[in-house]
């Protein structure tokens, strides 16, 4: 069976723009102390909403496909995010482990 995945593309993006954003205003915080309360504010109050768009994602290909794709886009996403932001070097190995993540999270959104 092929899944289309195109029709949830902006809901996966907004996803995971969703969960990458909460992500990095529970993480500044911890390096920003007068922050803490006011990202972890923020940061629940973007992460519950996005769990509605993940439930509308399941409207349009399966569930079990929609949570796999978005919540490991979302780490993977979250893991380069936050390198970034906190200046970390990644090995090559680190980044042969995301490649390699991501590859299976296609090969799941194509193939069941």
């Amino acid at each position: 069976m092929t899944i289309k995945l195109f029709p949830a593309l902006p809901l996966l993006i907004i996803f995971w723009a969703m969960q990458v954003s909460s992500v990095l205003l529970y993480s500044i915080p911890e390096k920003y102390k007068p922050w803490n309360i006011a990202g972890f504010i923020a940061a629940t109050a973007i992460v519950i909403p996005s769990m509605f768009v993940l439930k509308e994602m399941y409207k349009i290909i399966p569930p079990a496909i929609a949570y796999g794709i978005g919540i490991g886009g979302a780490f993977l996403i979250a893991q380069l995010i936050l390198a970034l932001a906190f200046k970390s070097n990644f090995t090559m190995l680190q980044y042969a482990g995301i490649v390699i993540a991501a590859g299976g999270m296609m090969l799941v959104a194509i193939k069941i």
